[in-house]
């Protein structure tokens, strides 16, 4: 079969036409594409850039809030420290004044071991007065009250 030429022009011009229309079509759709891809380069940019953005800024205040809990620490261990020594130095002057009260007390005490001491000594002579008396045969003479 044989295709007139009028028909093979036209043939050949609808076919020109549709291979002109598709690389078009195809040339819009690599243009798409390549918009596409550098919108999502330029959005993950951006959301790169955010997201370093909000971790340095995390970062920096969780070192502020550090530094500052740092300092709160140092400064009740400054406290505690104090309130320590001045606790101590009071108990150092209690324990001193209860050194002094116990060195009178045993002052005290051994002044009175030594006149119950010489109590005791008085005592035994003037009953070893009164046993001599009493073997030698006298009548025991009164105790004189001092």
């Amino acid at each position: 079969m044989s295709v007139p030429l009028d028909d093979e022009g036209s043939f050949s011009a609808g076919r020109q036409a549709l291979l002109d229309a598709l690389q078009s079509l195809e040339q819009r759709a690599h243009d798409r594409a390549e918009r596409m891809v550098r919108d999502a380069e330029r959005t993950a940019r951006q959301l790169t850039l955010d997201s370093e953005q909000r971790a340095y800024q995390l970062t920096t205040e969780a070192e502020e809030r550090a530094r500052q809990i740092l300092s709160e620490a140092e400064q009740r261990a400054k406290q505690v420290t104090l309130d320590t020594a001045s606790r101590l130095a009071d108990l150092e002057q209690q324990l001193g004044e209860v050194r002094d009260n116990m060195e009178a007390a045993r002052a005290q005490i051994e002044d009175q071991v030594v006149s119950v001491r010489g109590q005791v000594e008085v005592a035994r002579a003037s009953l070893n007065t009164i046993r001599q008396q009493l073997t030698s045969g006298g009548a025991p003479r009164p105790l004189e009250v001092t």
